[in-house]
């Protein structure tokens, strides 16, 4: 089955809220069971709308800079970047096997809010035994950026930092079951650091504003990797 065809297959089945917390760790059982699996699937979701948040301006005007900022500094939003490193890095320390990742990312109107905590209505699950049909019981890893942006710092306006979170999930098709789900937060300058000015952010073609957007995700992806072991998350 070509990625398109599951692409839109997924967006008309999958359920990624459904009735879970607001995190999930990761059991000793189901990850013997997960690294003896070999019907593992990647996903990531495509992103709500990037803000750009300057002293004075409201949410509505927030998001109408950022769509332009995204537009005029080729901005890409990181959910498959960090796919791409966490499951890189389970493969590495765990024994992860190969996962399928599907390319084209799934619509967020269609696909649900993944940080719902609501109840599995009838209709969810008839979307969900349709999923069923589409993978079988494959296992199946799920990557959206919850919200991003750039924003101005309260005690220096003149100052911005760069801001990421992205949550993952880990849900088997086989029983509905969510084996693992970490919300995680990122960026802005940490202490002792000063954070750039609004030109040097765009300088160059917005150059840095890009190179922080990636290393705030690579520090989420570090931090999910350390939910998923069960460790501690890294210091910020």
């Amino acid at each position: 089955m070509s990625d398109r065809r599951l692409v839109h297959i997924l967006a008309l089945a999958l359920l990624i809220g459904g009735c879970t917390a607001a995190e999930t760790r990761m059991r000793p059982g189901d990850l013997l069971r997960l690294q003896a699996s070999r019907d593992l699937v990647a996903v990531y979701h495509e992103p709500p709308p990037l803000h750009f948040w300057r002293p004075g301006h409201g949410l509505a005007a927030a998001a109408n800079d950022g769509r332009q900022l995204r537009g005029a500094y080729a901005v890409q939003d990181p959910a498959a970047r960090v796919r791409d490193r966490v499951l890189s890095a389970l493969q590495s320390e765990v024994g992860l096997p190969d996962v399928r990742r599907v390319e084209l990312p799934l619509g967020r109107d269609d696909a649900g809010d993944p940080a719902a905590g609501r109840s599995v209505t009838a209709d969810e699950l008839s979307r969900l035994s349709r999923l069923r049909a589409a993978l079988g019981t494959a296992t199946l890893f799920e990557f959206e950026t919850a919200d991003w942006g750039l924003g101005f710092d309260f005690q220096d306006p003149g100052r911005y930092g760069v801001y990421y979170s992205v949550l993952a999930r880990l849900l088997r098709l086989e029983d509905s079951r969510v084996l693992w789900r970490a919300p995680v937060r990122c960026g802005f300058a940490r202490k002792g650091t000063a954070n750039p000015t609004l030109a040097e952010w765009l300088a160059n073609q917005g150059v840095l504003l890009r190179a922080k957007l990636d290393e705030a995700a690579d520090e989420c992806a570090q931090q999910l990797v350390a939910h998923f072991r069960g460790r501690e998350m890294p210091p910020r």
